[in-house]
């Protein structure tokens, strides 16, 4: 599959909008229930990675082979969230409860800002797989590109 070059501005405006309510949504749930919906996405994501290709060999859906591996890729996503999400529901700890503190909200965005990455980082590795002729293209002219470039270095700047 091709990504065509005029969407690489739309899909970075996505990008950016999913991270800001990411943000967002990671103050407003506070530390814990954010801590437990980034270990949901990856446990998700690598379950869908690792199983897709057998879902599609076995369930042909779709008649174009690259688009039946990516319907199956995402409905196993989606799936694997569904599951985390009534886990979610069932251990009392992370219902919805008041806020705790202003420290539990900055925690909780503290570690949004990880999810962000973690999701950049994802979206990128989709993109330059086989899936996708040029997704490589599209990484190093994109919002997720800079990202990985302001993160390395502030990361080597506190390294120092």
């Amino acid at each position: 599959m091709i990504i065509n070059s005029s969407a690489y501005q739309v899909i970075d405006i996505i990008l950016f909008l999913v991270c800001a309510l990411t943000l967002l949504r990671s103050y407003q749930k506070g530390f814990f229930r954010i801590l437990y919906d980034i270990l949901a996405i990856l446990v998700s994501f690598y379950v869908a990675f690792q199983s897709y290709d057998t879902w599609a060999s076995a369930h042909q859906v779709l008649d174009d082979s690259l688009m039946n591996d990516v319907f199956w890729m995402i409905a196993l996503y989606l799936g694997m969230r569904l599951i985390t999400g009534v886990v979610r529901l069932l251990i009392p700890s992370l219902k919805k409860t008041n806020p705790l503190s202003v420290i539990n909200h900055l925690l909780g965005l503290a570690v949004g800002v990880l999810k962000v990455i973690i999701i950049l980082e994802l979206v990128s590795r989709v993109l330059t797989s086989a899936l996708f002729q040029n997704g490589e293209d599209y990484v190093d002219q994109s919002v997720i590109y800079n990202a990985k470039e302001r993160i390395q270095t502030i990361s080597h700047e506190t390294n120092q």
